[in-house]
C-alpha cells in the first residue's frame, strides 16, 4: 500500500486540542498566534506506521496561494509546532521559539544553565542545581520552562520538577527539571 500523505489547514477538532494544549503553557499564546499573520496546517499520513503523529506547522499568511496553486504534492512548509499524541499537542523547540520572540512565556518560565548544564542539557540529559544560573524564585513544579544558556539562547524546553523555593535546600545534584527536547536531539535522532 502506498503512504499518502495530505498537507491541510487544521479542523476544528485539531485546533481545539492545540489551543488546549498552548493554553496551558501561556496565558497568551492562543491570542499572539491569531495576531501574528500564521495558519497552522497539519501533516497527516493514511498509511499506520507504528510511530507516526501527525505534524503541525505554521505557515506564514502570504504562502497560502502558493499552498493552494501548487500542483505537486506539499507535505510540509512554514516552521514545525510540534505534533499530535493520543489527543494532545506536543508544542516542538522551534514553536516554542516563536512563541517566545511573541513575548508569550513570563519570566517564571525561564531557567539559564551555566556551560557544562548546556553541554548535558544538548546531550539529553535533566537539569540539575550544578547547572543553574538564574532559576525564578516563583517557579512551579511539573510546569513548562524554556532553558537558555550563557548567551541568552533557547536550547531546550521542559518541565521543572521543584519549587524554586525549594531549590536551596537541594543538594547539587538535585533534578530542577526535565529536559522534553533540545537543540541536540537532531544530532541524537536515528
Amino acid at each position: 500500500m502506498k503512504d499518502e500523505k495530505t498537507f491541510r489547514r487544521i479542523n476544528e477538532t485539531e485546533q481545539g486540542m492545540i489551543h488546549a494544549s498552548i493554553g496551558k503553557i501561556s496565558d497568551i499564546a492562543i491570542s499572539a498566534l491569531a495576531e501574528s499573520n500564521h495558519e497552522l496546517f497539519i501533516s497527516e499520513s493514511s498509511s499506520r506506521e507504528r510511530y507516526f503523529f501527525p505534524l503541525i506547522y505554521l505557515v506564514p499568511n502570504n504562502l497560502f496561494e502558493l499552498l493552494d496553486r501548487s500542483k505537486s504534492r506539499v507535505y510540509s512548509g512554514g516552521l514545525y509546532f510540534g505534533f499530535i499524541k493520543k489527543g494532545q499537542f506536543l508544542l516542538s523547540l522551534e514553536g516554542a521559539s516563536f512563541l517566545h520572540e511573541l513575548e508569550c512565556f513570563s519570566g517564571e518560565q525561564q531557567v539559564h544553565v551555566n556551560k557544562e548544564g548546556e553541554k548535558s542539557v544538548l546531550y539529553g540529559n535533566k537539569i540539575t542545581k550544578k547547572m543553574i544560573l538564574k532559576v525564578p524564585q516563583n517557579l512551579m513544579k511539573n510546569k513548562f520552562i524554556l532553558i537558555f544558556n550563557v548567551l541568552n539562547e533557547l536550547i531546550a524546553i521542559g518541565q521543572s520538577q521543584v519549587e524554586g523555593r525549594l531549590i536551596q535546600n537541594l543538594d547539587n545534584n538535585g533534578v530542577i527539571a526535565l529536559n522534553l527536547v533540545d537543540k541536540g536531539y537532531y544530532l541524537r535522532k536515528q
